[in-house]
């Protein structure tokens, strides 16, 4: 599959949650988690993980966040993570792994299309642009409080 085709899949897909979860901001990733039968779990990892993407020997999904980490950034990290077992289920990846630190984002395809996803879940465009345009909202801390 091409990057292009898989970003706009997953683009598509962050929509689509958005949608199912009746649009409420702050979305709730752990029940998105949920959803997608993954189990979520919060641990000391080092400071340069942020989290990770693991399948057990079971077939279970696992996303394992830096519980030393801001709200936010856990929050970030979960979505990231959830586009990696997004990436799984389109086949786009079969790898059972993932360990994400700031640095694999330059040089890896995948952690750039995991950080859109994440980016398109927790702040989508539409809903940003009517705070923008509709409520004349020109602060972005005020957006950013919301989401």
């Amino acid at each position: 599959m091409l990057i292009s085709e898989t970003r706009k899949n997953l683009i598509n897909e962050a929509y689509r949650i958005q949608c199912e979860q009746s649009n409420l901001y702050p979305l709730d990733v752990i029940r998105v988690c949920e959803l997608y039968g993954a189990k979520y779990h919060e641990d000391n990892l080092p400071s340069k993980i942020d989290g990770i993407y693991i399948v057990s020997n079971k077939n279970t999904p696992h996303i394992i966040i830096n519980k030393k980490n801001s709200v936010n950034r856990k929050r970030f990290s979960c979505s990231h993570e959830i586009g990696h077992l997004l990436l799984a289920n389109m086949g786009y990846s079969k790898e059972a792994v993932f360990l994400d630190t700031f640095q694999d984002i330059s040089t890896n395809p995948a952690e750039r299309l995991c950080n859109q996803f994440a980016a398109n879940l927790l702040m989508p465009e539409k809903q940003i642009r009517a705070y923008y345009s509709e409520l004349r909202i020109y602060n972005i801390g005020y957006i950013l409080l919301v989401y």
